[in-house]
């Protein structure tokens, strides 16, 4: 059986993240293994100080399950699809498996930063970390912040003109990565949110999204992006439509969410019309 392996934080409550991920892929009828990077109650906003496994633990069963994933004669890990992942030791102990196990296609939402800096709680040691790591993916997803932050380029001078942009993805490349680069959350002109997706070495992007940013904050957007895409771009291998699709998707779910008050939406984006669309259309 192909399967995908979905590689980041498991929050218990709501609609976020692997939780997310898996109701996206599965309203595509694609085979998933999940594998918990972070085990929280609930995610870190909004809900007081959150539950969380042991990482010794959790670094221990996350490498028991690599080594009986293995050993699975009829199951094929043909992709893998990565998100938050918390510490540098969890992006270490993933580099290694993805050095071992040489997936089809290896797609990595590179969370770690937004708005010109570390989210809290991850530690200065991050972008390099992830650096090695996005060597071994055929696409990245990183926002403006994290990709400045992964080319090693101060972000108290990030800029959003193209020229930049492919400065820093040239900086990528320097150093090993060959794959495709989604950038998300540029900020446009008439309060836009631009996407955009650089293909190969050419140096203005194949690809734009645009659509008006709605007011207040919408958790895990980012990561329902990233399952949208990955499980498009899986299901047609058209990587331009999965992106754009993905886009409207998404901005689907925004404005669902939207109706909802501040705190309500700190439980996660509303998927059902999300999933509806992608059940009926695309599945």
């Amino acid at each position: 059986m192909k399967t995908t392996a979905i590689v980041e934080d498991f929050s218990g409550i709501g609609n976020l993240s692997l939780v997310a991920a898996l109701d996206i892929f599965h309203a595509l009828n694609l085979t998933t293994a999940a594998l918990p990077a972070t085990v929280l109650s609930s995610q870190s906003e909004g809900f007081g100080k959150p539950a969380m496994m042991n990482s010794d633990a959790l670094h221990q069963f996350q490498q028991q399950s690599f080594r009986h994933w293995q050993q699975i004669s009829d199951m094929d890990l043909e992709n893998i699809v990565t998100g938050y992942l918390g510490t540098p030791s969890t992006v270490k102990s993933i580099t290694q498996w993805l050095a071992h196990c040489s997936p089809r296609s290896v797609i990595v939402d590179p969370v770690m930063a937004d708005q010109g800096r570390l989210y809290p709680g991850i530690a200065a040691e991050m972008p390099a970390q992830l650096r090695k790591m996005i060597n071994y993916a055929s696409i990245i997803s990183p926002n403006l912040t994290e990709l400045y932050l992964l080319a090693g380029k101060p972000t108290a001078i990030m800029a959003t003109s193209n020229t930049e942009i492919y400065a820093c993805i040239q900086e990528l490349r320097s150093s090993g990565y060959g794959g495709d680069v989604i950038v998300t959350g540029i900020s446009g002109a008439h309060n836009q949110v631009i996407s955009q997706y650089w293909s190969g070495q050419a140096a203005t992007p194949a690809e734009e999204s645009r659509t008006s940013r709605l007011p207040g904050h919408f958790y895990g957007t980012g990561d329902v992006f990233t399952a949208t895409f990955a499980a498009l771009l899986l299901k047609s291998n058209k990587p331009i439509y999965s992106f754009l699709r993905a886009n409207q998707l998404v901005q689907i779910a925004v404005r669902e969410t939207a109706k909802l008050s501040e705190s309500d939406r700190k439980y996660g984006l509303l998927l059902h019309n999300l999933l509806k669309e992608l059940i009926i259309h695309e599945g």
